[in-house]
């Protein structure tokens, strides 16, 4: 009998792919503050679908898989798009440069992140998580418009 006791968790990482992808086209039609949201969003949905995996003795390493694609979506490409749109367009391939280090970085922190997860070592955190990195970005962002 197949078990379904990571299809909730799994509910809120789709939301966080979702939120990544909107927040990507968002960036794409100029809406600046609305892609930023989405990424806020999908920070919030990627904090319960951990702890709903827990609690509901879902989690396994499949899903620890997904969301580390959603989380890259979310917040590895997602705010190196909203920024390249709205500010690192106006310097040419160096502003590609600037975006794909980012991406690179977050992609690295995430790959790190599942080794470690699949170890067991993972009992202090090295170096800034991918999700808290992009929320602090995209707040300064909603910051600066609001001004």
């Amino acid at each position: 009998m197949p078990s379904y006791k990571g299809i909730f968790p799994g509910t809120f990482t789709m939301g966080n792919v979702v939120c990544g992808f909107l927040a990507i086209l968002s960036a794409f039609e100029g809406n600046i503050t609305t892609a930023c949201w989405f990424v806020i969003l999908a920070a919030f949905l990627d904090a319960l679908d951990g702890r709903v995996a827990r609690l509901s003795g879902g989690a396994s390493q499949f899903g620890i898989e997904l969301d580390s694609l959603a989380d890259f979506l979310s917040f590895g490409i997602a705010p190196a798009v909203l920024v390249h749109s709205i500010k690192l367009s106006s310097l040419g391939k160096w502003g590609w440069v600037i975006s794909i280090v980012y991406i690179m970085a977050a992609a690295y922190r995430l790959a790190r992140f599942n080794l470690l997860a699949e170890t067991e070592e993972k009992k202090d955190f090295l170096g800034l998580p991918v999700p808290a990195a992009a929320v602090t970005l995209v707040s300064f962002i909603i910051f600066c418009y609001n001004l």
